[in-house]
């Protein structure tokens, strides 16, 4: 039987789209980092070292469904948007898929191949135009009024640490969001907890938009 894959960077992507794609209601779905694909460690680099034996189980049959989700990350550290765009599409061209110029879709990327050969969906975190993540997806959506108040008091204990040692234009919102984790009723719980506790709003507009684009693509 063949599968419908969702690779992801890592295991709090895995954690996060698993709870989001049961809530949602998208099922017999495998969510897989690049572990999953004999890779040696997870993140974009082993993303990108999985696409070929991804799209050789989708030409053989072994994969019938196929979406992409990794971070823009910065341009300052020689990524942003449009540069992972090219990085992930890059590879699909190899398989024949056609593949505009990058211009930013908030409802995500679908591109289609070869008679055969299924479409393949691309989301760019966190919304297909801004440099970023997965944890600025998860901070903009949190509209709960006590959340809310945690995440101030987060802004403000980051800000006044008396050392900074983490880079603070490539990881603040990283840092903020696992400082949010570490003072829920389970310290230290995934961005799973998130979801599933209804902590963030599903229906706000980004992550709207996102379940749209997993919906077409998987549905």
């Amino acid at each position: 039987m063949s599968e419908k894959i969702l690779l992801v960077e890592g295991g709090s992507d895995s954690s996060f789209f698993a709870s989001l794609t049961k809530k949602i209601g998208i099922n017999n779905l495998s969510i897989k980092p690049p572990v999953g694909f004999n890779q040696p460690s997870n993140g974009i680099d082993n993303v990108i070292g999985s696409l070929p034996l991804v799209l050789r189980q989708t030409r053989d049959g072994s994969i019938s469904k196929v979406g992409i989700v990794v971070d823009a990350d910065y341009t300052v550290n020689g990524s942003g948007p449009e540069n992972r765009y090219n990085q992930v599409t890059k590879e699909l061209k190899k398989y024949s898929y056609k593949i505009p110029e990058y211009s930013p879709k908030i409802d995500g990327f679908i591109f289609s191949g070869e008679e055969g050969m299924p479409n393949i969906g691309l989301w760019i975190m966190p919304n297909n135009e801004h440099e970023g993540m997965l944890e600025n997806l998860i901070l903009s959506s949190i509209t709960n009024a006590d959340q809310k108040k945690l995440l101030c008091h987060a802004k403000n204990s980051v800000q006044a640490i008396p050392v900074i040692l983490f880079n603070t234009a490539i990881h603040s919102q990283k840092v903020l969001t696992n400082t949010l984790l570490s003072w829920q009723k389970d310290p230290g719980c995934g961005f799973s907890y998130l979801v599933r506790e209804s902590l963030i709003d599903i229906n706000c507009e980004e992550i709207n938009n996102l379940r749209s684009w997993l919906s077409r693509v998987f549905n």
